[in-house]
């Protein structure tokens, strides 16, 4: 199948795009929790590397993020030149509050 990827440019997100889930993964969330040695909660204290930089956070040099494996949607032309919705595997790293620092400059 040939297909057009229509990927949009990653623009720089706001603080609150970055609080602001389209779903959530049990599945994930449960990787998360039993990753962390912190009393952290996934979605509100271990975020994507482009989320703390959205809320003025830096993730510390050297730190080890983890592994997340997921689906990214997109939107995609199929061979009549209709628009459809598809999903790909997609990896992601995460990181804990504790591995950030407020951002000079912020």
């Amino acid at each position: 199948m040939n297909e057009k990827l229509k990927i949009p440019i990653r623009s720089g997100m706001t603080a609150t795009e970055a609080k602001t889930f389209g779903s959530y993964s049990e599945r994930n969330a449960m990787l998360v929790t039993s990753a962390l040695d912190c009393d952290c909660n996934p979605y509100d204290d271990v975020l994507t590397y482009a989320r703390w930089q959205a809320l003025g956070r830096q993730v510390a040099k050297g730190e080890k993020g983890i592994k997340l494996s997921t689906y990214k949607t997109y939107e995609a032309e199929d061979e009549n030149g209709t628009l459809v919705t598809r999903k790909r595997p997609w990896k992601s790293t995460v990181f804990c509050k504790h591995q950030t620092t407020e951002r000079k400059g912020k």
